[in-house]
Order: C-alpha cells, then structure tokens, then sequence
C-alpha cells in the first residue's frame, strides 16, 4: 500500500529545486487518489496522467530557484521591470532546454563570482560589462570606506580587482544571481573605442594582453580589429580570445549559472534599482527628491555607483582617471601622443560611446594644458551633458539613442558583409540566449524597439 504521511505534502508545499522531487510528487499523488477512489484502475489512469503532467512542470523547471526569485521580485520592482525579467528568464530557459545546443558548459567555464558579506548578492562579471560598478557596490555594501554614509568614490577603482572570486557551486541557495549583458555589436565597439582608440591596449600584444609591447599601436581601425577578432583559430577556439571580447557566454555561463536576475546594460539603471531591492539594499539608494544639482559637488564629481548618477558621467570619470594615469606612468604613452591630444581624443571618445553630444566641442578650459586634474575634466563635460537637445528628459533620451544608433551604422557602414558574416557566428550564443538580435539592420533601425525594452 502506498503510504502518504506529512513529510510528503510539506516536501512539495515548498515548491523548491532543491527538495523538489518527483518521486515525491508521484506519493503524494498516489495516496490523494488511493483515498478519494476504491477503484485502482481509475486511480491508476488518473494518476499517469497527473504524474506525467508534474513530472513536465518539474522538466521545464517552473519552480526553479530562479523563478521563485523572479515572482519575489514581482513585489519589488515595478511592472515594466517584471515584464521585463520574466521576458528574460523565459528566452535563456528555452534556449538551455534545447537538445541540440551546445552552450558552453560543456566547455569547461567556470563562472566567476563576487558576493558580498551578507550573501545576498552573487555577481557574475563580464569584463566592462558593469564589471567594475558591482564590485564597487559589493565593497560599499562591505563598508569598505568604512562609514556607511561613504560614497563608493571613496573606494579606489584597483580595490575591486582584488576582491574574493568565489564559483557558481559556493553561492549559497538565498543570493540573488545576476549578471549583466550587452548587444554584441554595441559590446564590440565600446571595448575598440576605450582599449583603442584611446590608450588602453596600445602597449599590448593583441593576441596575449600579458605581452607588452614598445611599439605604440594607436593605429588600429575598428575594422581591422573585427578582422582580427575573427580570425579562424579564435572561430575555432573562442575560448582564446581575450577576455574583454571573448563571448559572454564563455565568461558567464548563464545556463549552469542559472540567475535569479538577468540585467541589461540598455535598462541598467532601473534593473540596479530593481536588484538593490531584491537584495534589501534599497537604503544605498539615493531619494528621488534629492537628484539632481542641487547636489553637484556630490553627484557630479564621483562615480558614486550607489548614489544616483548616470552611467555616462560614471564611465567618463574612469576613462579620464585611467587614461591620465596611463600616459604620466608610461614614457611610450607620452612619446605617442601629447597631453593637449589626449584630452580630445577623450572628449571624442565620449562622443563615440554617445555620452557627449556630436556638436559639442572641446571647451576652451581643456585645451592648451599639460595637465589636469581629473575633476576639472569631469566638470566641463557635465555641461556638455546638459545641451542635448530635446525639451523633456524622455526626448533628450531618445534623440540621444537615434544619434548613438547613428554612430553604430557609421562604424559598422565599412565592414564587409564576410566580417560581420563570422561575427554573427562567433557570438551566436550570446545572440540567443542573452535575446539581441543577430541581424545588423535590426540593430540599425528598431533595435530598442522589440517588447523587452
């Protein structure tokens, strides 16, 4: 006789992964029918078939650790953001429970990951993918500027490399898993601007990063270094490429890593917001009514992650700080090109990533200087910020996207269709489980345009 006590209906009250199982389902099932028909073979037909329809429920993995997160953050975050995150959850789902696609698990990534003290958080980073911003906020949150009513300025950008990687395995069962994606495409050109066409990897090997270099290679076109990314050993091998363009997929396996939280660099900010109170960190975040500047000498000469600021100001303060430091520790850096030409090409730069104007040019406080201080730079293209045109913030934030859009036709414009043929192979999995579109001209014209934003 099937034996049905009340370890069986707390076991699957629960609704968890990890205590979930279907022989326990299949119990408590059996005796619900034993009790409610004398009839065994009506029991036995009822109960094939509910069996058959838990044992798909549990298969599709409807009560994973994800989505239980994922319905917790129904309460926290608001209705575009949920909609948002369940479109997510079920793309990277449907596509880790295809057969027939070999993600890289089986590749031997091991994902990496930062958490913090509490163990509410479980990052797992991907090169300037926000890479940086999090393991700001994992310090800030550690109180490592020890007050907590630091700003995360306080903690110095080098920190962030030395904090504790641990693995997917080691996260314990109540941190919120979460990494952040970018459009292949937009990824691509990012990484050539910062390492570039500014100073960042001019005094590298391209194919080993550790390899330094006396020749100063500021010479390298976007177009050239597609070609070089795709060469056939790194469409063979992807695993080699370096990590800063490698696929995200072999960086943050988002199928073993099985994420409570899947953010986007195009909604960074209202995904951080939505996560920090997943995570009950909401009290880092600064009140609605005090953004704005009223609050310059705060806001707009820090990074400060946890306190509001846009993304743009936050990047632009560590472009300036790296690339100055770069050029006064390295005397190559300085024989390559003059103090005077690295402030333009910084505030062209900008205007690459599109956080500056197109039409706003050099302010004459910038110009003619052997030196700077990081603060007077972040000053003036705080003003330069402010001249978008557009009468409302929504405007201004839409023009600003049509000419960032316009600026990725320009530099993809010159590319030939074989490049951006291998292109689309070399990052297909970060396509299709991360959901960007692989075809250029979706990305040209109605790229933002699809439900998920």
């Amino acid at each position: 006789m099937v034996k049905c006590d009340s370890w069986d209906i707390n076991r699957v009250s629960h609704f968890h992964s990890h205590d979930l199982g279907t022989t326990a389902w299949v119990r408590c099932l059996w005796c619900c029918l034993f009790v409610l028909s004398r009839r065994w073979v009506k029991a036995i037909v009822f109960g094939a078939v509910m069996v058959a329809l838990v044992h798909h429920v549990y298969q599709v993995g409807m009560y994973t650790p994800a989505s239980l997160v994922k319905f917790k953050a129904s309460s926290l975050c608001d209705k575009t953001i949920r909609h948002r995150a369940l479109h997510r959850f079920n793309v990277w789902q449907t596509v880790c429970k295809d057969p027939y696609f070999r993600l890289s698990k089986q590749k031997g990534v091991r994902n990496v990951m930062y958490t913090d003290r509490n163990k509410r958080l479980a990052f797992c980073s991907v090169p300037e993918v926000a890479d940086t911003f999090w393991k700001g906020v994992i310090r800030y949150v550690n109180n490592a500027s020890k007050t907590i009513r630091g700003i995360a300025v306080d903690i110095p950008r080098w920190q962030t490399y030395f904090l504790e990687q641990t693995s997917t395995e080691d996260q314990p069962a109540t941190a919120i898993r979460f990494l952040f994606s970018e459009d292949p495409y937009i990824r691509l050109w990012k990484i050539w601007v910062e390492k570039y066409y500014l100073t960042g990897f001019w005094f590298k090997s391209f194919h080993d990063a550790k390899v330094l270099t006396q020749k100063c290679q500021s010479n390298m076109t976007f177009a050239n270094f597609l070609r070089l990314i795709t060469m056939k050993k790194y469409l063979d091998h992807p695993e080699q490429l370096n990590v800063y363009w490698r696929p995200q997929v072999l960086l943050c396996d988002i199928c073993s890593l099985d994420p409570s939280f899947v953010g986007k660099m195009e909604t960074f900010e209202a995904d951080t917001r939505c996560i920090l109170h997943m995570s009950n960190y909401s009290w880092a975040l600064i009140n609605q009514a005090k953004r704005g500047l009223g609050s310059l000498s705060n806001l707009a000469l820090s990074m400060a992650p946890l306190k509001y600021r846009q993304w743009s100001q936050r990047r632009i303060r560590v472009l300036v700080q790296e690339n100055f430091a770069r050029w006064k520790a390295i005397p190559a850096a300085r024989a390559c090109v003059s103090f005077p030409d690295l402030v333009k090409k910084l505030w062209t730069a900008f205007q690459y990533l599109g956080y500056l104007p197109a039409s706003a040019k050099v302010p004459n406080a910038l110009l003619g200087r052997n030196e700077m201080k990081v603060e007077t730079f972040l000053l003036e293209s705080l003003y330069a910020s402010l001249t978008w045109p557009g009468t409302t913030s929504k405007s201004r934030q839409l023009l600003r996207e049509q000419a960032f859009r316009k600026i990725i036709v320009d530099a993809y414009t010159n590319v030939g269709q074989d490049v951006m043929g291998k292109i689309q192979v070399l990052y297909s999995e970060d396509f299709r489980t991360l959901d960007y579109r692989s075809q250029p001209l979706d990305m040209y014209f109605e790229r933002y345009l699809s439900e998920d934003y």
